[in-house]
């Protein structure tokens, strides 16, 4: 029951809000079911990893590219672990479907979960959640991430509901801290956050003193989870944040202006701007609606923790080594722990929060069934990649390349995400499990995979980490060695490219509009670019 039920209210009003959460709830879950593979952008490289995982490495051909080593593995193998366990039962395919699933529906859970005990009965202010689950980093394929991210808000749930005695909360969070680093380090991090800000309390502070004992107790609440991991960091092989055989070093990091800008846009961002911006104005609705109504009552350590990951969002880099994105990650998270911090008490049922609520449910339901039609786009793009991959010859080197801004400026450009990340990014790693093939890019990363790439291979592996333009491949100074390595390319975003377009010396194998699949016949002499 949503708050107190006024007199004369009819009682089915009494489950608007429940029933509008499960509507949401469901409507969410509606793409993944018409897309055989999910078009996330990392999906494919996540897939291909689960491959190797569940014996692909051990087998011919592909036993000359990779091989797994469980030991430098630390954190951020969530879903590998999952391969290892359950590959061999249910196959590969559907565990990354499962995967996939909990990376969208735990997040649901544990904010939703978390609000409702915040709240002490089912509110407005929930509603947005679920609308919210599809975000960047769920659309970028972060399975990790959100599985671990889900993990943290459902073990702050269960906190916040028991509220145990502090050797048994100590014991819990230290336990589950751990757990959730190996799935993903940022699940942990958010478990520390979550922890600290239900010891800071429910309550702003009225004195500094009583601002002194409050950080404190937020302070030792996030503490046990800080050691842990600090342990666990300290006593792997192969700890995350160090140069290895992964593809980036961790002293890279970049700066992204425009990201910065656009910071309290981000939590709203997926496909479109104008969609963020849609959503953005709906919320921006309720919440006036609810100020003025006096119900924007904050969980005092929750308000500040989502003001804390906005800063963060705001002053970290956009990218350290290869964890990029950390706008988005930070800024997402910033807005659940604000809607889950929402406290509005006692609010009898009427006409307008119904109202309310069906507006919520219609542009959840627009949204679901707009992105249920990106996803079958999405997987068009793949049953191209996977009919040109399909002439492919067993135990090829593959250099998948991207059209980039090829061709005319018209043509049909392939799916994209709001701050035009393609796609196909890693659509090319499609023919390790489907042709045993060597292709470049693949998560290798020292210290957050467990699969490793062999020599000669590696270097290949991390010039290529990412497929490069056809002007970039033209351009390259490395193109001799390039044509002498890989013995086939595979042109993604190809739609409308000109066949002039590309560098000599390759002759088609298949054409399949979107992906085109082609043989390098011969090195070639090419002039040094000065």
């Amino acid at each position: 029951m949503d708050g107190v039920i006024a007199r004369g209210v009819p009682v089915h009003r009494q489950y608007v809000v429940p029933v509008a959460l499960f509507i949401l709830v469901c409507m969410s879950c509606v793409p993944l079911f018409v897309a055989p593979v999910p078009p996330l952008v990392d999906y494919p490289n996540h897939l291909a990893r689960l491959w190797l995982i569940a014996g692909g490495a051990a087998e011919p051909p592909l036993n000359a590219f990779y091989v797994v080593d469980w030991a430098r593995a630390s954190t951020n193998i969530g879903v590998d672990l999952l391969a290892l366990v359950l590959a061999p039962t249910i196959g590969v395919e559907a565990v990354g479907r499962l995967a996939v699933a909990f990376a969208l529906l735990m997040p649901i859970a544990g904010a939703l979960a978390l609000g409702r005990i915040v709240a002490g009965a089912w509110h407005l202010g929930l509603l947005p959640i679920p609308v919210l689950a599809w975000n960047i980093n769920f659309a970028a394929g972060f399975l990790n991430q959100q599985i671990a991210i889900g993990a943290a808000l459902l073990t702050a749930a269960a906190l916040a509901a028991t509220q145990p005695r502090l050797l048994v909360r100590t014991v819990v969070v230290t336990v589950a801290g751990a757990a959730i680093f190996v799935i993903h380090l940022a699940g942990a991090a958010a478990l520390a956050g979550l922890a600290g800000a239900l010891a800071f309390g429910e309550r702003y502070p009225t004195c500094r003193l009583s601002w002194l004992r409050a950080l404190r107790r937020a302070c030792l609440g996030a503490a046990p989870i800080v050691l842990a991991v600090a342990a666990l960091m300290h006593i792997a092989e192969s700890p995350p944040g160090v140069a290895g055989e992964g593809t980036t070093n961790f002293v890279f990091w970049t700066w992204q202006a425009k990201a910065k800008v656009l910071v309290p846009l981000l939590p709203f961002l997926v496909y479109a701007v104008a969609e963020g911006v849609a959503l953005a104005l709906v919320l921006v609705l309720l919440a006036t609606a609810m100020a003025r109504a006096g119900r924007l009552v904050q969980h005092a350590g929750l308000a500040l923790l989502a003001g804390v990951l906005i800063v963060a969002a705001v002053i970290l880099p956009s990218s350290i080594g290869d964890t990029t994105q950390i706008e988005f990650r930070c800024a997402w998270l910033s807005l659940i722990c604000l809607l889950a911090a929402l406290r509005p008490g006692p609010w009898p049922m009427s006409r307008a929060i119904a109202g309310a609520a069906a507006m919520l449910v219609a542009v959840g339901t627009a949204k679901a069934v707009w992105k249920a039609d990106i996803w079958r786009r999405g997987a068009a793009e793949i049953a191209a990649v996977d009919r040109a991959v399909s002439r492919l010859p067993v135990g090829s080197i593959l250099l998948p390349v991207s059209a980039g801004a090829e061709g005319n400026k018209d043509r049909p450009r392939g799916m994209r995400l709001a701050i035009d990340w393609p796609l196909h990014m890693h659509l090319g790693h499609r023919a390790v499990n489907l042709r045993g093939a060597f292709v470049p890019g693949l998560f290798s990363t020292a210290g957050k995979q467990p699969v490793r790439v062999l020599e000669p291979w590696r270097a290949w592996s991390v010039a290529f980490d990412q497929p490069p333009s056809v002007t970039e491949l033209r351009a390259a100074r490395d193109g001799r060695d390039w044509r002498g390595v890989f013995t086939h390319l595979l042109l993604l975003d190809a739609d409308g490219v000109p066949t002039n377009a590309l560098p000599e010396g390759l002759e088609a194998l298949a054409d399949e509009g979107f992906a085109r699949l082609y043989r390098v016949i011969a090195p070639l002499e090419l002039r040094p670019i000065r």
